[in-house]
């Protein structure tokens, strides 16, 4: 009969088998070719996704999705971003009035560059 085990126990388990190169695409080369192909589409989210998407959570429960999205888009934002621009913000001078137009595009670039302080 089977025994009962609790949750914190242990339990033994072979180690999962490693793929071998030879069975994922069939040898070397076409392994490398696939790789190519796939770091094409790595990023891509598209239109086939959000299609999956809609069909997944149903059109009533889109709107949950989107917002979900859009709070943590604010936390990113609230946590990540303005950090970074508060800090930048103390590296750039008081005044920035622009210059003589004498002093033509370097001059300016140059009196800007200088007016900035080392963070």
């Amino acid at each position: 009969a089977p025994r009962k085990t609790s949750s914190d126990e242990e339990v033994p388990r072979d180690s999962a088998p490693k793929l071998k190169i030879t069975f994922a695409f069939g040898h070397k080369y076409l392994n490398g070719a696939y790789n190519q192909i796939f770091k094409l589409y790595d990023k891509f989210v598209g239109i086939p996704h959000l299609l999956s998407l809609i069909r997944l959570v149903g059109r009533t429960n889109l709107p949950l999705v989107i917002g979900e999205c859009l709070e943590n888009l604010n936390l990113k934002i609230a946590n990540v971003l303005i950090p970074y621009v508060r800090e930048l913000l103390k590296g750039m001078p008081q005044s920035s009035k622009l210059p003589l137009f004498q002093y033509q595009t370097f001059g300016n670039f140059e009196n800007f560059r200088n007016l900035l302080v080392d963070l």
